[in-house]
């Protein structure tokens, strides 16, 4: 069905067949969805560890854990993840407005890479994964932490 919504579709570099309106529906539901989920993961990463940084008596027992490094690297990896996620698919939308304004860049061998990118959900899937196991970790070692 995702491959429905990534088509070079007669001059369109992307977006939803015209003769498809579930492809539609269920685009607009996949970015909604989409959208929930990174800003999930971004105030996630960022909040948790701002939270234990704040309270000095949680902070004092993951220093003394031993596990504060580990932790921590958990949660700056799967924020850099979701940058990098980010970034890559403002590049792949750049390229499909791009060729949708300039013809010729449709040639090129820049699209055609960017566009096989485009269509490759897996790399987003494995991305959200890996930060939120990076995040279950982080967090699981910290109630472990606090709970001892």
């Amino acid at each position: 069905m995702l491959d429905v919504l990534f088509v070079f579709n007669e001059g369109h570099a992307m977006g939803t067949r015209d003769d498809n309106p579930a492809g539609s529906y269920y685009y607009t539901a996949y970015e909604k969805h989409s959208s929930v989920l990174r800003v999930w993961l971004a105030a996630y990463g960022v909040g948790a560890p701002v939270l234990v940084l704040t309270n000095e008596h949680v902070w004092s027992l993951l220093r003394q854990s031993g596990e504060s490094r580990f932790i921590a690297g958990c949660f700056l990896l799967g924020v850099v993840l979701q940058v990098i996620i980010a970034a890559l698919n403002k590049a792949l939308m750049w390229s499909s407005y791009y060729a949708e304004e300039h013809v010729d860049y449709v040639e090129t061998r820049r699209y055609r890479i960017t566009a096989a990118l485009r269509g490759q959900f897996w790399i987003d899937f494995l991305a959200d994964l890996i930060a939120i196991l990076l995040f279950a970790t982080a967090t699981y070692r910290m109630f472990v932490i606090l709970a001892a």
